[in-house]
């Protein structure tokens, strides 16, 4: 991505998980730059939401609570734009099924444990592809199998 961002004359900065890139992301000169973090170097641990509003995903976290974390570094208290972003890089069949599984157990855990999912709350633009969790297990995503209730919430949401 850093190599894609340098020839397009884009100014990044790249943020390893460990020190180097935790200093990265809460260094405030770095603010309103493009910053190219892996998950586990951006999942948990950083208050970036007065200078973030948009994330862009290469690939979307298979772990809703994993999600959870993420989308939590800029959706929170705090944050000083109207609206945040999180745009995900659905090219191929796998990123699609992968999300897909992703809310799923989102919204098993939001159902059964009481809290509330941002997954599950959040607008969608296009709205995202819906999978039966009878498929997403045949594909080899292991996720919850949600009972009836659950997938009519999920039709009613995301539609068919």
């Amino acid at each position: 991505m850093m190599e894609v961002l340098r020839e397009a004359g884009l100014d990044a900065v790249h943020c390893p998980a460990g020190d180097r890139g935790n200093k990265a992301i809460l260094n405030p000169k770095n603010a309103g730059k493009i910053l190219v973090a892996s998950i586990p170097a951006h999942c948990t641990g950083k208050n970036v939401q007065d200078r973030f509003c948009f994330q862009k995903f290469l690939e979307w976290p298979r772990n809703p609570i994993q999600s959870e974390q993420i989308l939590g570094r800029l959706h929170r208290n705090g944050q000083k734009a109207d609206e945040v972003v999180a745009c995900l890089n659905g090219t191929i069949d796998f990123d699609f099924l992968a999300f897909a599984a992703c809310l799923n157990d989102a919204l098993y855990i939001h159902q059964t444990t009481g809290n509330r999912q941002k997954l599950i709350y959040a607008s969608y633009d296009p709205l995202p592809k819906i999978m039966p969790s009878e498929v997403l297990r045949e594909r080899g995503l292991q996720n919850k199998q949600l009972n009836r209730e659950q997938k009519e919430m999920m039709l009613d949401k995301f539609g068919s």
